[in-house]
């Protein structure tokens, strides 16, 4: 029976892309709402503490995998009948990931201590390190699955660490639960999801066990060295850095200048955000390998649906959170009213830059799928350099709130960003309508705000607004049926 539940989950890449999305909704959604229960445990200051450390660790996650598991990924796909080429890739990936594992948890231990975090945290910030290093093992053997085609089975390891997380919340909440041990669960779970996957590995993959992993240590850097890999994926390096640090920096610097109270409090707003930001996550690496192979008009056509579905689907997520925030402040039953005051401001400020995001977002990725790289390094440098000096000048123990406006700003910028590399090589024909697209996502916003605002009921604001969002998604699918040039 588990045989032939791994072999289903091993095939079918349509299915497993349909696989893929419920799992990551079902499961990651879960966990945010169970967070939510975890921080009111725990308590804002506690909260903030574990969510800077947490975000710190991930962004060095982003830095010490070098953006090498695409490359990898896409060279166990270009070598996949040369058994030599696909030996000699994955020995040396694996000796690479050794030793950046170990600079990663040296570094950022340093990393920590600069930025000033107390001795009575190290504990807190070494365990979501370790985390860290374990979670970018994962990573690597999703890229194993990926190339290999096991497509169920990747969907799968897309979720296990949260899956095993969410099943150990039972034991947390019968705890007496800290910021540590919250750490500790998340080390356990992504250990327990790792130790898995690497089992599943080495039993559905013998080749790739065989080559990578028993021989693997007698292999020199006879065919693909170290240096070839970083040069092969450093196009990606930076660009994935930035992006990863536009998302977190925020958090860590709310931490540090405003303190852990502050820093809980953006949490519990920026979750919400977070979450809202998965949906543009899972659909955004279709558009990648889209744009890659489709033709001036195809990308163009693709550019106005994605931004009217992104852009569209982040308003009505938006007036959600910006009309009804209620509805996401009850599940903090234990915040005074200052501190829901607060968090319902930090939510209101996020929520714009995530329709900001939404509408501007596939012209990003277009940039980078058709190698415009350098322009977007360039402009999102810039962006980011200027979002932390504006954090470290504002940012004070009493304006904590002021963290998610900064975020606003930084984001939009972002999307300025993408708008003009974008636009600077487009005709007027195909510029007029991005622009709908985005006015039609505005339209969506500005009437469910105005629906709230006048005391609609929430029920009856969401079908007026999902519907207004139907008729002009119908729209813009239609006319883009017609050749755009």
């Amino acid at each position: 029976m588990i045989k032939q539940l791994l072999a289903k989950a091993s095939t079918g890449f349509s299915g497993a892309v349909v696989q893929f999305i419920v799992l990551n909704a079902v499961v990651k959604g879960s966990w945010v709402l169970v967070e939510n229960e975890l921080q009111n445990r725990i308590g804002h200051v506690e909260y903030g503490r574990y969510a800077a450390a947490l975000q710190l660790a991930l962004l060095g996650t982003v830095v010490f995998d070098l953006a090498a598991g695409l490359y990898l990924t896409q060279q166990l796909g270009q070598h996949w009948e040369a058994s030599s080429e696909r030996r000699a890739l994955l020995s040396s990936f694996i000796r690479m990931r050794l030793v950046l594992t170990g600079a990663y948890i040296v570094i950022l231990a340093g990393a920590a201590a600069a930025l000033g975090f107390a001795a009575s945290s190290w504990q807190l910030m070494g365990v979501l390190i370790l985390a860290g290093a374990l979670l970018n093992w994962l990573a690597l053997l999703r890229n194993i699955l990926q190339a290999e085609r096991r497509w169920g089975l990747d969907a799968w390891a897309s979720v296990a660490d949260k899956a095993a997380l969410l099943a150990l919340v039972p034991l947390l909440l019968a705890s007496s639960l800290g910021a540590l041990e919250l750490a500790l669960a998340v080390l356990a779970s992504a250990g327990f999801a790792f130790v898995v996957f690497l089992a599943l590995v080495w039993r559905q993959l013998p080749s790739t066990r065989d080559w990578a992993f028993r021989q693997g240590a007698r292999f020199r850097w006879a065919q693909i060295l170290p240096a070839d890999i970083i040069k092969g994926s450093l196009p990606f390096v930076t660009y994935a850095l930035i992006l990863s640090a536009l998302e977190r920096v925020g958090q860590i610097a709310v931490e540090r200048l405003a303190g852990p109270e502050a820093s809980g409090l953006f949490a519990a707003a920026f979750r919400w955000t977070s979450a809202a930001l998965m949906g543009i996550y899972l659909l955004q690496p279709w558009f990648f390998a889209r744009f890659s192979g489709a033709s001036e008009p195809e990308r163009t056509r693709l550019v106005i649906r994605g931004t009217a579905l992104f852009g569209m689907g982040m308003a009505l997520i938006s007036v959600a959170f910006l009309g009804f925030p209620q509805i996401v402040l009850r599940l903090l039953s234990h915040s005074t009213e200052a501190e829901l005051h607060t968090i319902t401001q930090h939510l209101q400020w996020q929520s714009l830059a995530l329709w900001i995001t939404g509408c501007c977002v596939v012209m990003g990725t277009h940039e980078a799928a058709t190698g415009n790289l350098r322009g977007l390094r360039t402009g999102l440098a810039v962006v980011l350099l200027a979002y932390i000096a504006a954090l470290c000048a504002f940012v004070r123990p009493d304006t904590g709130q002021l963290g998610s406006v900064l975020l606003l700003l930084a984001w939009a910028a972002q999307a300025v960003v993408y708008t003009v590399l974008y636009l600077r090589h487009t005709s007027l024909v195909a510029a007029v309508p991005i622009t709908s697209a985005i006015a039609s996502s505005a339209a969506v916003l500005g009437a469910g705000l105005a629906l709230a605002w006048v005391g609609v009921g929430v029920v009856q604001t969401a079908a007026l607004t999902i519907t207004l969002t139907v008729v002009f998604g119908v729209a813009i699918w239609r006319a883009t049926d017609v050749k755009v040039s």
